[in-house]
């Protein structure tokens, strides 16, 4: 009997930490992202003014990228609003960007 309560106690704390590690996501739909918070601030007033001219701006000073729909990505670091993930597939392959949360979803 103890063995199968430890049994059954270590296969419940198994199945949590994978359940805890599983930080996969995907892109839903396509959408800017920013390689950096400080970044990631300036993307959202530069998008709020619409100004075509200053994203373009960061998008060619590697601050600001395109991520594209069903991307996977990595959560690194949840937050309110934005997320920190790792692009694990698509052109930005690798690389750390911080994104709007609305924009990815848990596979």
């Amino acid at each position: 009997m103890k063995k199968l309560i430890l049994f059954t106690f270590f296969l419940s704390v198994a199945i949590l930490a994978n359940s805890q590690n599983d930080m996969s996501y995907t892109v839903k739909e396509e959408c800017l992202c920013a390689s950096s918070e400080d970044n990631f601030t300036k993307l959202n007033k530069i998008s709020s003014r619409r100004d075509q001219a200053a994203l373009m701006e960061m998008i060619n000073a590697k601050e600001a990228f395109i991520l594209e729909k069903n991307d996977r990505v990595e959560l690194v670091k949840g937050g309110i609003g934005k997320s920190t993930v790792k692009v694990l597939s698509g052109k930005l392959k690798g690389r750390t960007v911080v994104v709007s949360s609305e924009f990815i979803k848990k596979t």
